[in-house]
């Protein structure tokens, strides 16, 4: 079991790439920032994490994450009052 210190309201959502695995939230920090953690060792060693820290890259819900064609993309709805879709390629 690995347990993080980030704190979230959200389930985590989890992916694989090959024998990576990649970890993403959205914070309960006040900005909302999204986070991501990878591992390529395929056991409890996450690596390289992540803080997406433009305005846009924040999230007052869950996230979503998905491995398409060997590329990994998340997509979230934003904190503006429109609460627009945001979806991007992650680089692992």
């Amino acid at each position: 079991m690995v347990r993080l210190t980030d704190p979230s309201f959200y389930a985590p959502v989890m992916t694989q790439i090959g024998s990576e695995l990649i970890l993403a939230w959205s914070g309960n920090d006040p900005q909302r920032n999204i986070y991501s953690l990878g591992s390529n060792t395929g056991s409890n060693g996450f690596i390289n994490r992540n803080r997406f820290q433009k305005h846009s890259d924040q999230s007052g819900a869950g996230i979503a994450i998905v491995n398409f064609a060997n590329k990994t993309y998340i997509a979230w709805a934003g904190i503006d009052s429109s609460h627009s879709l945001h979806f991007m390629e992650l680089g692992f």
